[in-house]
């Protein structure tokens, strides 16, 4: 299968995983993850509780998966390092390959166990230019479902 856009919103989404970029400190610092953050509370008190002063360089590629109730499930992808906005091209294609490959691993995942997965459109929408073009073409043969 390949990639779809669904006219939904996030609070349209009931059950499946919502897919969510975090950096390393846990920090909210995206429009995703505010809107979960408000729409579930104990998906933020997770967030704040697992906040840290200083990166935790080992949670960098990994996946998290927090369950909202027995239907829902928000991922958190460690694809970002730190918290700044500014990049380095060496530093932002690195990020943009570990967020790809999240993608296409939780794809998998979910495919294995029926769950449909959401990607927010513009993933990394206060990032660089072209990065979501750059994003679609790495993982195009994923079943994940694009939402705004």
């Amino acid at each position: 299968m390949v990639l779809k856009l669904k006219d939904i919103e996030i609070n349209d989404i009931k059950e499946g995983v919502i897919f969510n970029e975090v950096n390393c400190y846990n920090q909210i610092d995206n429009r995703n993850t505010w809107e979960l953050s408000n729409l579930y509370p104990a998906f933020w008190d997770k967030m704040v509780s697992l906040r840290e002063k200083d990166p935790d360089k080992e949670l960098y590629g990994k996946l998290s998966l927090i369950e909202v109730d027995n239907n829902l499930k928000i991922v958190n992808s460690y694809s970002r390092l730190n918290k700044e906005l500014h990049y380095v091209n060496k530093r932002q294609k690195a990020e943009l390959d570990c967020l790809a490959d999240n993608i296409i691993k939780i794809d998998k995942w979910a495919k294995q166990k029926n769950l449909t997965v959401y990607l927010p459109y513009q993933i990394r929408e206060n990032r660089m230019d072209d990065e979501w073009e750059e994003l679609l073409d790495k993982i195009k043969f994923t079943d994940c479902v694009i939402y705004e």
